[in-house]
């Protein structure tokens, strides 16, 4: 097996083990990690353009939802592209805690970026 091919197999192990099971709207879905790529659509999707960009919550939530939900049972992903005016019609309450959840799995929370900021940090000094 090459490198090339252990990478893979780890990252596809990784995205399976990265879960957790939470229930929205009286239904259980897995909140996962997202891959760079997607991460990298969220922040195109849900933030301004610009100097100073800024979330767009309304943007940001459903690409957001959609990169990061998927059936527990099926295991496939719970949205799509034309979902946004469904995931901006649910309960805050229950956004905000899915939203939180997969932020943290994906390095994107207040810790992940303070822990980023400082391994860059300590790289650029070494």
């Amino acid at each position: 097996m090459s490198v090339k091919d252990k990478i893979a197999a780890a990252a596809a192990a990784r995205a399976q083990g990265s879960a957790e099971a939470v229930q929205l709207c009286g239904e259980w879905v897995d909140v996962r990690e997202m891959s760079l790529g997607q991460r990298s659509r969220v922040m195109d999707v849900g933030y301004t353009k610009g100097a100073r960009p800024t979330v767009v919550y309304e943007r940001f939530y459903p690409a957001l939802l959609t990169a990061c939900v998927y059936d527990a049972a099926s295991g496939q992903p719970v949205f799509g592209p034309g979902d946004e005016e469904l995931i901006n019609s649910l309960g805050a309450e229950d956004v905000d805690r899915i939203a939180a959840i997969a932020l943290r799995l994906s390095g994107m929370d207040a810790e992940g970026v303070a822990g980023a900021k400082n391994a860059s940090g300590e790289a650029s000094a070494a």
